[in-house]
């Protein structure tokens, strides 16, 4: 039941993606705030996450670690976290990359929501 309804989710956001890829990006109207904000919660509750981290420090210290050792871990994992969006955002708003993303950006979200679909749909099916 909850790969059908991944599956479903990705669908949705698939299609949802290749239907408004040619929308017009309107930074103004608190539009880039909305995006910042969702952006950010999605992240901070990516279940995904949360698992892959707590494996690989659960596979990694041992059970008689000291607290300050996970609590270190765990303030590396946020920084380094932190600092790979942070990049991401540069390289973003620079004025060359930034214009290549407008040019291409309807083809990349169309062909990013095709792969949506067709991972939600292999969900579904399978």
């Amino acid at each position: 039941m909850l790969r059908g309804a991944c599956g479903a989710y990705l669908v949705w956001l698939g299609r949802r993606l290749v239907r408004h890829a040619a929308r017009p990006l309107d930074p103004g109207s608190g539009v880039l705030r909305r995006s910042f904000l969702r952006g950010l919660l999605t992240n901070l509750t990516n279940p995904k996450a949360m698992l892959f981290f707590g494996a690989v420090l659960t596979a990694l210290l041992p059970p008689t670690a000291p607290g300050w050792l996970g609590a270190c871990a765990v303030v590396l994992i946020v920084v380094s976290s932190a600092l790979w969006h942070l990049g991401v955002a540069l390289l973003f708003s620079t004025g060359r990359v930034r214009d290549g993303y407008r040019r291409a950006r309807v083809a990349v979200n169309r062909v990013a929501g095709a792969l949506f679909v067709a991972f939600g749909l292999a969900l579904v099916l399978e």
